[in-house]
């Protein structure tokens, strides 16, 4: 089959389902992480990624808190994410990719809600399709001899998630947990790497150790009923070391700033959106029959300064399984 007829059936199927290196957002759809990884010239690879973001910590500013320290008209308790991410590589060359990625997302709200002096939970159930991104990765230069590399990626998330979803009792969850936001988002980074100091391996066999970072930007679009999510920008400092020709490990540095949000006309406070987040992400990738790929990363905050009061995750987790054909 021909390698176009190919990437066209995974579209198409990625579609239905309705991403794996990612860029994202963390609170209640994905972990910021940042790689920019290219592959072969004419060929395809396929991902499905596991992710786990449980948001049960309470900070205001950069200190825990406890529930309903800031009083508002609904104190937030804890919003649980699970998210599945199919994902569909197309190396054109070896200087350009195209990639696809759709989110599939599970997720569990909850507040307490106060009203005329009464209170009482309200609880969703908030499972669909995220909304896809489209991406093109283009290198703009190569030092071969410290395999150095600067490359371009430019990306279009597109508001195909589900939104509008309701619980038992008929109440809409906010526009922020919906599954989709909405908007058509626009992003644009830039990614450098070369490698570095050599050491040697369980094999005996010098390695370098690659450092590399990126530098993201994200606009937001106006989503559902006029929300939009502030605008961020993720930093990344990292490195691997290939510990044989199967396992490697590496550690990556993530800093995260976002603008506060735009209510529209969806009367939801905005003085609680946006802030700060710093990460240490430790990660573990195995290598099997040279195409298949296995990668499970750990994301620990190591810093975070939120806007008012929000809900934070004390641990992320992702883990990758890729195939190249």
């Amino acid at each position: 089959m021909k390698p176009f007829t190919i990437l066209t059936l995974a579209l198409i199927i990625s579609a239905s389902l309705t991403r794996g290196d990612i860029v994202g957002s963390c609170g209640a759809t994905s972990c910021p992480m940042v790689t920019y990884r290219p592959i072969s010239a004419q060929h395809i690879e396929f991902g499905i990624g596991y992710e786990t973001i449980n948001q049960t910590q309470v900070y205001t500013g950069n200190s825990p808190n406890t529930v309903g320290a800031i009083s508002q008209p609904h104190d937030e308790l804890e919003t649980i994410n699970t998210q599945f991410n199919i994902s569909a590589k197309y190396g054109f060359s070896a200087a350009s990719q195209l990639r696809l990625e759709v989110p599939l997302i599970y997720r569990t709200h909850s507040h307490i809600h106060t009203e005329d002096g009464e209170t009482h939970t309200e609880s969703w159930t908030l499972n669909g399709i995220g909304d896809s991104s489209l991406y093109w990765d283009q290198v703009m230069w190569e030092e071969p001899e410290h395999n150095a590399t600067i490359a371009l990626t430019g990306g279009v998330k597109f508001p195909t998630g589900v939104t509008g979803l309701s619980n038992s009792d008929g109440d809409s969850a906010e526009v922020s947990v919906q599954p989709g936001s909405g908007s058509t988002d626009y992003s644009i980074g830039m990614f450098y790497q070369a490698d570095g100091l050599s050491l040697q391996n369980w094999d005996r066999d010098d390695t370098a150790l690659p450092i590399r970072t990126g530098l993201t930007y994200f606009f937001r679009g106006i989503g559902t009923n006029g929300w939009q999510v502030g605008n961020s920008t993720i930093a990344t400092l990292g490195t691997h070391f290939k510990l044989n020709t199967m396992l490697s490990i590496g550690i990556d540095s993530i800093l995260k700033v976002q603008d506060k949000s735009s209510p529209g006309s969806t009367g939801e406070s905005v003085e609680n959106t946006g802030g700060t987040w710093a990460f240490l992400a430790p990660h573990l990738t195995m290598t099997i029959f040279e195409n298949h790929r296995i990668t499970t990363m750990v994301q620990c905050p190591v810093y975070q300064n939120v806007n008012g009061i929000q809900l934070t995750a004390p641990l992320n987790i992702r883990i990758d399984y890729d195939v190249k054909i």
